[in-house]
């Protein structure tokens, strides 16, 4: 029988995985912290420096905790050239049409995107000459019950020449063209140094800031 002097203490084991973290603390506003610049498998190494032009695909699945559901969810990204993102097989958004826009990070709002428990995150990304080619995604959400979860671009995003059939969907298996992607190097590195949300390019004014209350086809 319990009384006032008894002690209960309850572990909890939480299991972490490559590029996901949950977190009970006070959601922050989205920056791209923690996040890898990567590229495609095959070339990734040498993606700070000089690649190839061409497109790649990128994805990652992820799980939420059993039963907790998305109340709010944003996807920061850029990349060197191009990107267009999808969730589950949906496409969602473009990086913006101006030149460099991978200057300009655009905060992508997914709230309505996303399911309970089994996900997918997908990007078409462009290499558009040769150069330096790199994706940064951070992937952002908090539940109902206050908890939140993120996603970073990591090697454990799987990477592509060559879209399948289902390529950007929840529960793709990849084939064995798809390879892990390969990091270009920590968010800061050069060439890229530390591309920030919020704050416009210097050549360039466009917005940053993207709300999609409806998700294209």
């Amino acid at each position: 029988m319990l009384n006032a002097k008894t002690k209960i203490i309850i572990t909890l084991t939480v299991l972490t995985f490559p590029g996901i973290s949950y977190s009970e603390e006070p959601q922050t506003p989205i920056d791209f912290e923690g996040a890898t610049w990567i590229w495609e498998g095959a070339q990734g190494e040498h993606a700070a420096n000089n690649v190839p032009a061409g497109t790649f695909f990128f994805q990652k699945g992820f799980d939420f905790p059993a039963g907790a559901k998305p109340k709010k969810a944003e996807v920061l990204i850029t990349c060197d050239n191009l990107w267009t993102l999808y969730i589950n097989g949906k496409k969602i958004a473009m990086n913006d049409p101006g030149p460099d826009s991978w200057r300009r990070p655009q905060i992508i709002d997914i709230s309505k995107s996303l399911v309970i428990e089994q996900n997918a995150i997908a990007v078409t990304a462009v290499n558009t000459m040769p150069g330096p080619a790199g994706l940064l995604v951070k992937l952002k959400v908090q539940f109902e019950d206050g908890r939140g979860f993120e996603l970073t671009s990591d090697e454990s995003w799987i990477s592509s020449a060559k879209k399948e059939a289902g390529w950007n969907e929840t529960g793709f298996i990849a084939g064995d063209n798809w390879l892990k992607a390969k990091a270009a190097g920590i968010y800061g590195s050069p060439p890229w140094a530390r591309v920030v949300a919020g704050k416009a390019d210097s050549t360039n004014n466009a917005p940053v800031y993207i709300k999609y209350d409806k998700e294209t086809k």
